[in-house]
């Protein structure tokens, strides 16, 4: 089983100060005289892609941010590029580098440079290939991270994540296409309303290097593959601790509410095009309080 390695996750301080008019900011904010404060962004991944897949680069033109009470408003970028494979501190903090109006929000969205046959999003192979990555003006909302959320003017430091879901994000060029298609599942979470899920796993029940936990939403939800009409909203791999001589997962970014858990080791053969028929585990209800890890154990016969 491969050991944990650390969450891929990046610190994004916006430098943000009180009381000013946002018109002598960058270009794109609205004209308002608002009392603005400090937050900070991370931006995390989930999911695997595909092994001979070694860079992910997203070419951004801007940020749109929703205000809840008004019309959304766009801060331009120039020559902005994330790797969601190797992110970069220093260019993420570049990105985020602007004055921010306090208040309530919708979303925030990620307005990419991704055109058809054009290496400005693209994707490098381990051979060293590019291939442009194709997102479609009309599916913009594929990079919209969607939970409401609050800059407020108390002077308290916030914390927020852009998560991005890369599992099975990215399909391949087919037939005569040049580009890959990126659809990425993508969650705004507010890091103090955050809540962790955490528990050891029975050694017995680790029949392969391939075992996982799949999460679904829902108290009482339906547990089915990937490619089933009731997949799993996430998954994680069971992981190996050498120091406690442990199998355990680690779900993390959870926001609160029920959920069902199940495991199985065939998460290598599970894909979202089609049903293998895996084995997965019955699902147990499980549920997640705010800013709280909760521990659900896995044993033969029992969860706990």
């Amino acid at each position: 089983m491969k050991t944990p390695l650390p969450q891929k996750a990046v610190l994004v301080m916006l430098q943000i100060t009180l009381a000013l008019l946002l018109a002598s900011c960058k270009d794109g904010l609205p004209d308002w005289e608002i009392t603005v404060n400090n937050a900070e962004f991370d931006i995390n991944t989930d999911g695997e892609l595909p092994p001979d897949v070694t860079d992910l680069v997203i070419d951004l033109a801007g940020i749109e941010f929703q205000p809840s009470d008004g019309e959304s408003f766009v801060v331009p970028l120039d020559d902005a590029q994330i790797n969601l494979i190797k992110i970069n501190p220093e260019i993420i903090k570049t990105l985020f580098d602007f004055l921010l109006p306090a208040g309530h929000y919708d979303w925030i969205r990620l307005i990419p440079n991704a055109e058809s046959g054009t290496i400005d999003s693209y994707v490098q192979q381990a051979d060293g290939s590019q291939w442009s990555i194709f997102i479609d003006p009309s599916s913009l909302g594929s990079l919209i991270f969607s939970q409401p959320f609050t800059i407020n003017d108390s002077g308290e430091l916030q914390g927020f994540t852009l998560n991005f879901d890369l599992q099975d994000a990215l399909q391949p060029p087919d037939g005569d296409s040049p580009d890959y298609l990126f659809t990425p599942e993508t969650t705004l979470i507010i890091n103090d309303e955050a809540g962790k899920l955490t528990g050891v796993v029975d050694s017995v029940l680790v029949t392969s290097d391939s075992c996982a936990i799949y999460l679904y939403e829902g108290g009482d939800a339906t547990v089915g593959e990937r490619g089933s009409s009731s997949p799993p909203s996430r998954r994680v791999e069971i992981l190996y601790d050498e120091e406690t001589d442990n199998y355990y997962y680690l779900l993390e970014l959870m926001i609160a509410g029920d959920y069902t858990l199940a495991y199985t080791c065939q998460a290598n053969i599970d894909t979202t095009s089609a049903i293998e028929d895996i084995n997965i585990s019955n699902g147990t209800h499980v549920s997640v309080s705010d800013n709280h890890t909760t521990i659900l154990n896995f044993f033969l016969g029992t969860s706990s």
